[in-house]
């Protein structure tokens, strides 16, 4: 009987030991994993459970793919596709003229609309042009095409934008839709617009255009 009894606790210090033993090598391996998330050296686990790699390879600014920042962009300049970008000079309408794509994400009244097209002119007289496409509740593809007059105001930290429709063709006959109108704001380097439509028929959503 003692025999047995002393089997039986030499069993349970064993386990008690190699619990302690591997409780302790995993709590040093958690607090490692910790330790290199946060330094940002991208060691990977032992265990294979990898540690997200910050990578700002040829980037000065914007996000690092692990939820962190490349950098910051000094006062007068933005962020733009990774690289600090200064606010241009003279004419904001002519710093935006070119092609835009963009979007309004699906609403409980609109499903999503796709935006392409143009910016052009001076700031007296900025107008843009956009194709905007969405598919119907019947399930078709539907098409109008948006003439806005540009107005462009605030300082060149922060500038705010209002294009207002003045003029709504149809490119599909079935096509059902209100003129538009977007107000919001510009990144430093206006090629970024942020903002929210509202039609005639008083539906609004967010917008998102950017010049390609």
């Amino acid at each position: 009987m003692r025999s047995e009894r002393a089997a039986c606790g030499m069993v349970f210090l064993g386990a008690l030991l190699f619990g302690t033993v591997f409780g302790g090598a995993l709590l040093s391996w958690a607090l490692s994993a910790e330790l290199a998330a946060a330094s940002g050296d991208g060691t990977a686990s032992p265990l294979g459970m990898g540690v997200c790699k910050p990578d700002c390879r040829s980037k000065t600014c914007g996000d690092n793919g692990c939820g962190g920042s490349c950098g910051r962009c000094p006062a007068g300049s933005g962020c733009h596709k990774n690289r600090c970008v200064k606010a241009p000079k003279g004419d904001p309408c002519v710093a935006m003229t070119g092609k835009w794509t963009g979007a309004m994400p699906a609403t409980r009244r609109h499903p999503i609309a796709y935006i392409r097209g143009r910016i052009w002119g001076t700031a007296k007289a900025c107008q843009a042009r956009f194709h905007v496409s969405y598919r119907s509740r019947s399930g078709s593809q539907e098409a109008v095409i948006e003439y806005f007059k540009v107005t462009i105001g605030g300082t060149k930290s922060r500038r705010r934008a209002k294009l207002v429709c003045t003029r709504l063709t149809k490119v599909t006959s079935g096509a059902s839709y209100s003129k538009d109108t977007f107000t919001g704001t510009l990144n430093v380097s206006l090629t970024r617009f942020r903002g929210t439509s509202r039609d005639t028929a008083g539906s609004t959503s967010p917008v998102y255009l950017n010049k390609k």
